[in-house]
């Protein structure tokens, strides 16, 4: 007997604009429902960890802490690298990976920034390809917006806002022009590969003191949530192949992230997979007994809980969100 809190950000909405997903349907149409938590993996994973402040988690420190740098002292930002199509009318930043960053080429570039913007402080750091950070001595004055909401948007206005906002948009043109100009993003181009023209400062904060988990073993990947487990001193395990999988082990209780439709382009294929691997056997398990409790987190801003008794309320069959919740 044990329970599973489930953490899927994107569900609830890759799920509405799909067809049918049956066993999704009967659990969310069949559970009890609360306000909790929030919508995307960082917000569900701050929530999750106690985190209750209502600006943005310090995404930062956080995953910074699991690329083992030294974020206990002073403020971090995500400086992560980015691709900007320009034309006339609009700025959008491309939903596609970066192609072919090594992270020699990475810790190149960033060297470059540390040498622009030695006079300000600044310290850029590329301890992987895709995620560099700036520390800074104080406070940015900034408020960001998170890389996954400005995917495939148009930036202007999502760019940084607060009181030093425009101070901060002048510094990214800089870093704008230097990149533009920088040799490795001309062999880049001659290559056929989109140049890394600019960042993205997003997830600015500190390291919080101390943080805690309701579930003791963790199953998820991904730098925040190694960063919000080893600040937790909690077990983090890889995400296990099904539902099935996790059931067969010995867990009184669990968490397990599984935030591939956060970031997947194809969606459809992912919820028929989740749909085969998780939910028919989460459905199953209910039933027979050998799962308490399952509390599952769609990134609606809801809680779904499960019991034995609720998943065979199969009179049930309105999904929330088509009736008014409480």
């Amino acid at each position: 007997m044990r329970r599973l809190e489930l953490l899927i950000p994107g569900l609830r909405a890759a799920a509405q604009q799909a067809p049918p997903i049956p066993a999704l349907g009967r659990l969310l149409a069949r559970a009890e429902y609360h306000p909790a938590l929030g919508h995307d993996s960082a917000f569900l994973l701050a929530r999750y960890f106690g985190l209750e402040s209502e600006t943005y988690p310090s995404v930062a420190a956080l995953s910074g802490l699991a690329d083992d740098l030294k974020v206990a002292e002073g403020w971090w930002l995500r400086a992560d690298p980015v691709h900007l199509q320009a034309d006339l009318h609009e700025v959008l930043l491309s939903d596609q990976p970066l192609e072919a960053l090594t992270l020699e080429a990475a810790q190149t570039l960033v060297a470059s920034l540390n040498a622009h913007f030695q006079e300000l402080g600044w310290c850029f750091h590329a301890p992987h390809p895709e995620r560099w950070y700036l520390q800074l001595g104080e406070a940015p004055g900034i408020v960001t917006r998170p890389l996954v909401e400005a995917r495939g948007q148009e930036i202007r206005p999502l760019l940084p806002e607060g009181a030093d906002a425009r101070l901060w948009r002048a510094r990214l043109t800089e870093i704008q022009m230097l990149l533009f100009e920088h040799p490795l993003n001309r062999e880049r181009e001659v290559r056929g590969l989109a140049p890394v023209n600019s960042v993205w400062f997003w997830g600015e904060g500190r390291l919080p003191d101390k943080i805690s988990a309701p579930a003791a073993v963790l199953h998820g990947g991904g730098a925040l949530l190694r960063g919000l487990a080893r600040l937790a001193g909690c077990e983090l395990h890889p995400v296990p192949a099904s539902a099935a999988a996790y059931l067969a082990m010995d867990h009184p209780v669990g968490l397990v992230l599984l935030d591939h439709l956060e970031y997947s382009p194809d969606r459809g294929r992912q919820l028929e997979t989740l749909e085969r691997d998780w939910f028919v056997p989460l459905l199953a398990g209910l039933r027979r007994g050998c799962l308490r409790e399952l509390r599952l987190y769609p990134g609606d801003g809801y809680c779904y809980c499960l019991t034995f008794t609720r998943a065979w309320r199969f009179w049930r069959r309105v999904l929330p969100g088509e009736r008014q919740r409480p």
